[in-house]
């Protein structure tokens, strides 16, 4: 997680830091996180001062062009010697003594905000001199100061096209409008490691550059006073269902708030935060979050309000809040404009008041936010809102990251909650949210409410202070600098952990080490404190030392290599590996045909769409291809990876298997089936397979691949008497369930049986000594000879025949129907002397005899 973080913003935590922007970064990098990059969030405003309108007149040749005296301080001058530039200027908001940005030659500015920057310069507008220019907001790339109006005397006037008033900010003129507006700051992208949730706020980042930098830490004092004649009324009712869902949750009701738009020193922090102003309730709750790192959400009181008649048929008014699982059918319009469908496994935040989607549900509110990722639009804060309820609570982190991935939605406050978060840290949010709220929207705090469910019921009160702490670890100091490597003083060590915030206490040799509360979530063992002195310490200066002794010798895992092998030959062949997902749901278990009960159900599945290991690797393949069938391109895959089969009592089987697929339009029929048949037979070449063979599946035969493959499109492959699996085209029954429309042809070997064979016909022959006499033969023989048998019995017609190729195989024209022609290169050798002709053509004979009496062949001239 990345954060925008302000320097200016950064030191109001740190009144000592005496480091550059630069300093920190690097320091940041090198002890903590590290920083992506960095700006300066006065880019572009150089030359540009506050200027104090002196006199107005009338232009002299222009009707709507006005001729205005600005004073700009002490400035280079220009043409005049008192400080007053003349500036030709269309603004209608103009008045004496108002306080303007003036754009002074130099300044580089976009004329009405449009188009391209420019740099200023002295000029004559309609025959008068001008020195400058008295700038609206978005000449000047300040949209923000009315975009979003500012409250009454601050930024007034500023439209689109009206200048900048910038009397509020009550600045010297001549004084750098970036200074004036806070805006001469330093702003750091730093990258928020995962496990330290912690850090996900300026109070848990300034405390980290303290540490580092040696400057002492200082968090904003807060105080926290409610209404003790409203606190009896106890309007508001806090219910929380689900107590390990969610160990604490509290509630603040504050009155009498005005909802408007923020001050800039609040917005100028938000937007260097990157976030967006909405108005001052919004802001603060994302001020508080960026501050503190907690979430907090703003609901409208009055909009969970629910009226009811008791028992005496009087009406009673409640607000309540219900922490509960959501129901199936309930829906919740989001502040993002979208509408979520919940269920069981969705965590809610309701009121009383019941909705449509909640009448079926006897007694359940409606749900006005996800809990930790959302709130709802119905009860948010708007301009009439004058009764807030702050939440300010702490989630289970899997019920919320598993929110997020149902409903596909994600927030600032879901990116820290699911990372884990801290019990103490609501009390510190909620006084810090009181207090800036009473300071920007006024109002007072009526009641809080503060629900520890897992730590038994805690009454409405006034806040106190929470002392909570971490994990106690005993340790002591030479076992941490053996682990570290290097020899650090205890004292150096004591004062690195104090610094972060932990406790130590214990003798010289024996220490106990308590984690602070924000760092509770962490294992707290030896190497975690290890961690903390050693990056203290600094990484970079650990000395480079070579191990001790020599590496140990490791035979090299022999599967892994037949198996990078593998890969590499098809790869070579111009295949694609796929590495797909182990899980599957239990419909793609039945779409192929297989029983949901024979595979490995998982116990706690992320989602309904895998809750099974695959029995059968094919599966994801037939997904793959089915996913990038339309791409209408020949489609050659494959994949070496694992299936799933359940034991009785005993833990599944886990076994390897080889796919190669071929789908897509075929050129011509029985492409992809041939084309992996050549696969095959390349494969075995290069792993050395041993008598490598198709055979034949008996269409009676049962086997595992009976019901996938097409009856007359299959062939065993085989490995001497070893049977390695199937090449054949896929049953149209099953594309059919999977929507593939052509062919596909699968290459299925089990790897347990291709492995061992690896090699295994790999002979050393010695080179021929002799010469070969060679000879072609081409013969008519029937169609239902089959071409393995053919070569089978050529080469067993007598040792003298050395090599057998074929070279040709005809049906058409001068060939009878029912047969082909073929033809192939013989050669015969002797492996202890150089052939006569007359002995070779003993051996030719011999093999046209065989060939007419067992095959019915008809020699060819």
């Amino acid at each position: 997680m990345n954060l925008m973080v302000s320097y200016n913003w950064l030191r109001e935590y740190l009144p000592g830091l005496k480091a550059s922007p630069e300093e920190v970064a690097q320091k940041l990098s090198l002890h903590a996180f590290s920083v992506e990059r960095w700006w300066r969030t006065d880019e572009g405003l150089e030359n540009i001062v506050i200027g104090k309108i002196v006199k107005i007149e009338k232009h002299p040749n222009a009707d709507k062009l006005r001729v205005v005296m600005v004073e700009v301080g002490d400035v280079p001058l220009f043409a005049t010697k008192k400080g007053n530039v003349p500036i030709v200027c269309g603004g209608t908001n103009l008045f004496e003594g108002q306080l303007v940005a003036v754009a002074l030659p130099g300044a580089k500015v976009r004329w009405h905000g449009e188009g391209e920057q420019v740099e200023m310069k002295i000029t004559e507008i309609r025959g008068v001199k001008s020195e400058g220019m008295i700038c609206a907001a978005n000449e000047i790339g300040l949209e923000a100061l009315t975009l979003h109006p500012l409250p009454r005397g601050e930024g007034e006037g500023g439209g689109k096209r009206e200048i900048l008033d910038l009397t509020w900010t009550k600045a010297k003129p001549g004084t750098p409008l970036a200074k004036a507006l806070g805006l001469d700051d330093t702003v750091m992208e730093i990258e928020i490691t995962t496990n330290r949730p912690d850090a996900m706020g300026m109070i848990g980042l300034a405390r980290e550059v303290g540490a580092i930098l040696g400057v002492k830490f200082q968090i904003p004092s807060t105080k926290f006073q409610t209404n003790p004649k409203s606190q009896i009324q106890k309007s508001l009712e806090v219910k929380v269902e689900v107590p390990k869902l969610c160990p604490r949750y509290m509630a603040v009701v504050m009155e009498g708030v005005k909802v408007g738009p923020s001050p800039w020193w609040l917005k100028r922090r938000l937007i260097a935060s990157g976030v967006r102003p909405i108005n001052n309730i919004v802001d603060i709750t994302n001020y508080v979050l960026l501050e503190w790192g907690q979430p907090c959400h703003a609901f409208d009181a009055a909009k969970l309000q629910h009226t009811n008649n008791t028992r005496n048929g009087d009406e009673q008014t409640r607000t309540e809040i219900v922490v509960r699982m959501g129901k199936k059918g309930e829906k919740i319009l989001a502040l993002d404009g979208n509408t979520y469908d919940l269920d069981e496994n969705i965590l809610v935040i309701a009121d009383a008041n019941p909705s449509s989607s909640a009448k079926q549900h006897y007694g359940a509110g409606r749900p006005v936010a996800i809990a930790g990722i959302m709130g709802g639009e119905e009860t948010g804060v708007h301009a009439d809102t004058m009764r807030i309820v702050y939440e300010i609570a702490n989630f289970d982190p899997v019920t919320v990251r598993r929110g997020e991935h149902q409903l596909g939605l994600s927030s600032d406050s879901s990116a820290r909650f699911n990372k884990g978060l801290p019990t103490q840290l609501p009390e510190f949010a909620a006084a810090r949210l009181a207090e800036l709220t009473k300071q920007v929207a006024g109002g007072e705090v009526v009641q809080v409410v503060d629900r520890k469910p897992s730590l038994g019921l805690r009454p409405s009160s006034p806040l106190g202070r929470g002392q909570g702490e971490g994990n106690k670890v005993k340790v002591s100091p030479q076992d941490i600098s053996r682990m570290i490597g290097v020899e650090i003083p205890a004292t150096q060590m004591k004062k690195y952990l104090t610094g972060l915030g932990f406790k130590v206490a214990g003798s010289a040799n024996k220490w106990s080490v308590t984690f602070p509360y924000w760092r509770e979530i962490e294992a707290g063992g030896l190497a975690d404190i290890a961690e903390e002195v050693a990056r203290m310490y600094g990484y970079h200066n650990l000395p480079s030392v070579l191990p001790a002794g020599a590496p140990p010798d490791e035979p090299p895992n022999i599967q892994f290599a037949q198996e990078r092998m593998i890969k590499e030959i098809l790869r070579g062949a111009g295949l694609t590996e796929l590495y797909t997902y182990s899980f599957i749901s239990a419909d793609e278990i039945l779409r192929a045909g297989l029983k949901v009960e024979n595979a490995v159900a998982l116990q706690n599945p992320l989602s309904s769409e895998i809750t099974h290991m695959r029995p059968w690797l094919g599966i994801s393949m037939l997904l793959s291809i089915k996913k990038n069938e339309e791409a209408g391109k020949m489609l050659k895959f494959f994949e070496l990876s694992s299936e799933y089969h359940p034991r009785m009592g005993e833990l599944p089987e886990e076994r390897q298997k080889l796919i190669v697929s071929c789908a897509g339009r075929e050129e011509r029929d029985g492409q992809h089936f041939f084309g992996l048949k050549g696969i095959a037979e390349h494969l075995a070449y290069v792993l050395g397979l041993s008598d490598f063979s198709f055979e034949k599946i008996a269409k009676s035969e049962k086997t595992p691949w009976a019901s996938r493959y097409h009856p007359g499109r299959v062939l065993l492959c085989k490995a001497g008497r070893d049977i390695l699996g199937v090449v054949g085209e896929l049953h149209p029954s099953l594309l059919k369930a999977y929507g593939i429309e052509q062919r596909v042809a699968f290459l299925e070997w089990e790897a347990k049986v291709l492995l061992p064979l690896i090699g295994s016909g790999r002979v050393y022959r010695a080179p021929l000594s002799y010469p070969p006499v060679k000879r072609d033969i081409a013969f008519v023989a029937p169609k239902t000879v089959e071409y393995a048998t053919l070569v089978a019995a050529i080469q067993q017609i007598d040792p003298l025949l050395h090599k057998v190729e074929l070279f040709d195989l005809y049906e058409g024209k001068g060939v009878p129907e029912g047969s082909r022609s073929v033809a192939f290169h013989l050669s015969y050798v002797s492996p202890e002397r150089t052939l006569t002709a007359q002995e070779a053509e003993r051996v030719h004979e011999k093999l046209v005899k065989m060939l007419k009496d067992k095959f019915g062949a008809k020699i060819r001239n």
